[in-house]
């Protein structure tokens, strides 16, 4: 049977039965082949399809986050642009000029009232502080070189603070300019330039010398009656014009005490007048410093007494000497150990030293009272300052004695200041400059320390 269907196959397919298979194995294969390509293909494309899905999506979203980053930048700039007006607007409608320089001196920022100060006084505009033609003076008419001025000690990387100076213009005269000055720093220390404020405080000077000259006016012409009338009540108190009454007694002890009061503000406001316009006298002689003290402690003991204190020497190690008018230095000594004394509890003593400290002698008094509140500390060298608290306000005072004693050891030569701690004390001190003696060949010099003269 199987012979027969052979038979027959061979019949049907011309008797070439391995040609059809191979045909059939072939075309069998190209179409797997095919369809494997087909399939291939279609994953490939589906896959970069997928990719390309991707990757439009991720630049989507890198474009909508630029265009917010666009959109904040945008903002920002809107803001700083809103900033940078308000600031100018600011600047431009200060009264004081504001300078910002570089470090070569060049001006960065100028406000409206920097630029139009300087117009006034060079008549043009300027790039640089140091190429004005003006001449700048310190008060009392002393020429002030180029790197003295406030700008270039602020390059230097000095902070100045209030310093007063004046300077003559063809359109305006004499201008008394007060000025500000320090250094810029960048956020590594490195200075990059310097800012400076000024202002024109010429007609707030006006003021004060008018109002100063009246002041001196009214208390010289109130001094010769205040001198009378304290004569003439201390003498009714002494009994001079018959025995009082007890209540009589009393009330010219009051109105004798209230006349010294009046006295003392009268010499101060003086005292004051004359330090600020340059006119107090001072006789400077050669004398020991430590003899001074001793001489003043010893004058003011009784005033001591009063408030129940007293003082003590109590540290000492130079005897020198110093060139200063020894009634101005008793008149500073005075204020000081009043001071103390007021300020001390009873029963404590205001301890008052004289010390070396290098080329300098320190004279200190220290008390033990309330300290100095540190919201009163800026001001206690000011005219009529006092610290605001009941204890303070129930001393009596002028409020000019600080004042009076930082004008005169300055006036000398010298400076003042002060160390305060609350509920512990303070101790007052001022420096001076101790006589120089050089010794050479048998020749004996003195030498006078120059004063530094200080301005505010």
């Amino acid at each position: 049977m199987y012979q027969a269907l052979q038979q027959s196959f061979d019949v049907a397919f011309g008797g070439q039965p391995t040609f059809v298979w191979w045909s059939l194995g072939g075309g069998v294969l190209v179409a797997l082949c095919a369809f494997v390509a087909a399939w291939l293909v279609m994953r490939r494309a589906r896959s970069i399809e997928t990719l390309v899905a991707q990757r439009t999506a991720e630049l989507a979203q890198i474009n909508e986050k630029l265009a917010e980053e666009i959109c904040d930048h945008l903002n920002t700039e809107h803001a700083l642009d809103k900033e940078r007006e308000s600031l100018r607007a600011v600047l431009n409608n200060l009264h004081e000029s504001i300078l910002v320089l570089d470090t070569s001196g060049h001006l960065r920022i100028a406000n409206g009232a920097a630029r139009r100060l300087f117009r006034q006084i060079n008549g043009i505009e300027l790039e640089r502080l140091d190429g004005s033609a003006a001449e700048f003076f310190a008060l009392g008419d002393t020429l002030l070189p180029g790197d003295a001025l406030p700008h270039a000690r602020a390059l230097r990387g000095e902070n100045v603070r209030d310093y007063d100076l004046s300077v003559r213009t063809a359109a305006a005269g004499v201008l008394t300019l007060r000025i500000n000055g320090q250094p810029l720093y960048t956020s590594d220390g490195r200075q990059h330039g310097a800012v400076i404020v000024v202002r024109d405080i010429t007609e707030s000077k006006k003021i004060e010398r008018l109002k100063s000259e009246f002041v001196a006016t009214v208390s010289h012409e109130l001094r010769t009656p205040i001198t009378s009338i304290r004569g003439s009540l201390g003498l009714v108190a002494a009994g001079a014009s018959g025995q009082l009454s007890d209540k009589t007694q009393r009330l010219v002890e009051i109105a004798l005490r209230n006349s010294n009061r009046l006295a003392l503000l009268i010499n101060d406001l003086l005292d004051i007048e004359k330090a600020e316009s340059g006119k107090m006298r001072f006789d400077l002689e050669r004398n020991s410093l430590l003899a001074l003290v001793e001489q003043a402690i010893e004058a003011n003991s009784s005033y001591a007494e009063s408030f129940g204190v007293r003082y003590v020497l109590a540290a000492t190690d130079v005897d020198a000497d110093v060139f200063v008018d020894a009634h101005r230095l008793l008149q500073v000594m005075a204020n000081l150990l009043s001071n103390a004394a007021k300020f001390s509890p009873r029963d404590v003593a205001v301890e008052v030293s004289v010390l070396n400290r290098a080329d300098k002698i320190r004279v200190s008094v220290r008390d033990h009272g309330p300290g100095i509140p540190p919201e009163f500390r800026d001001r206690i060298f000011e005219k009529f300052s006092q610290a605001d608290s009941s204890d303070a306000r129930s001393r009596s005072g002028t409020g000019l004695g600080l004042a009076i004693c930082k004008a005169i050891v300055e006036q000398l030569g010298g400076k003042i200041g002060f160390d305060s701690e609350v509920g512990v004390g303070t101790t007052f001190y001022f420096e001076l400059s101790a006589v120089v003696v050089d010794e050479t060949r048998d020749t004996r010099r003195e030498t006078r320390p120059e004063p530094e003269v200080t301005r505010r």
